[in-house]
């Protein structure tokens, strides 16, 4: 479980959600069997999915898909604010040398484009928006997001820690952002803390507490603090008729081809890695629900 913790400055001027997500970021590293370079660029785009449900509406969830011609090819992450959490990446084994000493996470990403998804209960379908990718460092993309499609200045910081073989020690992450109306002497503040502090991932390995970690971004401004109603674990919504509705969109020449094959198929989950299977029989009664439809 990972709780998310609010801070709101007294003004109002400034709202700041910050988590440690280790042990979700952990769970989904281990089913997934990332490598550390997935580990903590997919455990980035997790996290980032985790603060802004936190900052969503009841039964409101996002999707963060990273795009890129990166090594780990497309990344996905969703979390609701209801406190659930999921993600994967193309390719959890991918490796490259070490950067000056660190993981290369921007040609881990690549360049392409970040697809924002919204969902909202009741709605038909999901509000999408997208951007480029800017840097492929995460934090700073979703803080261009925010800036561009939301029109809300903001701070991601994002980072975690791994072994030699890729186990998740630590991860975690602060979105702060920048209400309407803000004073430049709360900006100017606020710029020249951010432009002093340490990679997040320092802050972590150095055993801070979430309060002190936040305080390391904004100094001396009271802030108060509360906390998210739910707490955030890996969940994977799948199930074997989420699966067979799945099949659907496939259309009836496919599926044809899949019934003619006359065989058993299997379907894995590229969340939880849960394997189902599908036999023929199945298939032609998503078939015949196709007829009804069409």
């Amino acid at each position: 479980m990972s709780q998310v913790v609010k801070f709101y400055s007294e003004d109002l001027y400034l709202r700041v959600s910050a988590v440690k997500s280790t042990d979700i970021v952990r769970e989904i590293s281990k089913v997934q069997k990332m490598g550390p370079l997935a580990s903590l660029t997919c455990g980035r785009v997790i996290t980032g999915a985790v603060l802004m449900a936190a900052n969503m509406r009841d039964r409101q969830s996002i999707g963060i898909h990273f795009k890129g011609d990166g090594a780990l090819g497309s990344i996905y992450a969703e979390a609701s604010f209801d406190g659930e959490a999921r993600g994967w990446c193309d390719i959890p084994s991918a490796d490259l040398p070490l950067k000056s000493g660190h993981f290369d996470i921007a040609s881990a990403v690549g360049q392409g484009f970040i697809h924002i998804i919204r969902s909202q209960p009741f709605e038909k379908a999901p509000h999408v928006s997208s951007v480029s990718i800017q840097s492929g460092l995460i934090g700073d993309d979703l803080a261009y997001y925010l800036h561009q499609s939301l029109q809300v200045p903001s701070i991601v910081a994002l980072g975690g820690i791994t072994n030699e073989i890729g186990e998740v020690l630590e991860c975690g992450g602060v979105i702060i952002e920048l209400m309407p109306g803000a004073p430049e002497s709360l900006i100017d503040t606020l710029e020249k803390n951010v432009s002093q502090s340490k990679p997040f991932g320092s802050l972590l390995s150095g055993g801070l507490s979430i309060a002190d970690i936040v305080k390391n971004y904004l100094g001396n401004i009271k802030l108060i603090e509360n906390f998210h109603e739910h707490e955030f674990s890996f969940r994977c919504k799948c199930s074997e008729s989420r699966v067979a509705r799945s099949l659907t969109m496939i259309g009836r020449e496919a599926l044809d081809e899949m019934i003619d094959e006359n065989k058993t198929f299997e379907i894995t989950c590229e969340f939880c890695s849960k394997l189902y299977l599908i036999d023929v029989e199945t298939l032609k009664g998503i078939r015949a629900e196709l007829n009804v439809v069409n």
